[in-house]
């Protein structure tokens, strides 16, 4: 029998969970530093995480449910992004000496690679933490990389995984590519 594998004693609270079950709810994703699942099995809920399971009375679905919704969101976060972060920044200094190239933040959480030759690449981004986080798929293939501005927000900051050298951009009025 798996550690907490009792019948809540409250009545009403488990008629509520019932409830719950009757329209649709079956299980729960909830992540703090990982994913995990969470199929509502009769009375209690399994936890699955890595290898291991463990069950717990669905009263305990209630408050891990309110504290879900209490937390700031991501999408909060991501609605609002910051005006700082917003408009072009052009690579300015790069020990590895990449060619030029901007990258356009826009509102909508999408962004625009343009490279010296004018030639552009788009995306999506988002910001946790104060990172910067963006998303490319191109020819089949999906890129990640972020980047994380100064403490004054006047620089972006992107270091090579390959490298290790730290890149700066700097925000600009306008894209200045040749060619294309």
């Amino acid at each position: 029998m798996l550690r907490g594998a009792a019948a809540w004693p409250d009545p009403a609270v488990d008629q509520a969970i019932e409830s719950a079950l009757e329209i649709g709810l079956t299980s729960i994703a909830w992540s703090s530093t990982m994913p995990c699942n969470a199929p509502i099995r009769g009375r209690f809920v399994v936890w699955h995480l890595h290898r291991n399971a463990i069950a717990m009375p669905k009263l305990m679905l209630v408050p891990l449910l309110l504290v879900g919704l209490s937390l700031p969101s991501f999408a909060a976060e991501q609605a609002s992004i910051p005006k700082w972060l917003l408009g072009i920044w052009e690579l300015t200094d790069d020990p590895d000496h990449s060619p030029t190239d901007w990258m356009e933040f826009r509102a909508d959480g999408t962004f625009v690679n343009t490279l010296v030759d004018c030639r552009k690449v788009a995306g999506t981004f988002h910001l946790f933490r104060g990172d910067i986080y963006l998303a490319i798929e191109q020819n089949g293939k999906f890129l990640a990389n972020g980047s994380r501005p100064n403490q004054e927000k006047t620089k972006l900051l992107y270091t090579s995984p390959r490298t290790r050298n730290t890149a700066t951009y700097e925000k600009v009025a306008s894209v200045e590519c040749h060619g294309g």
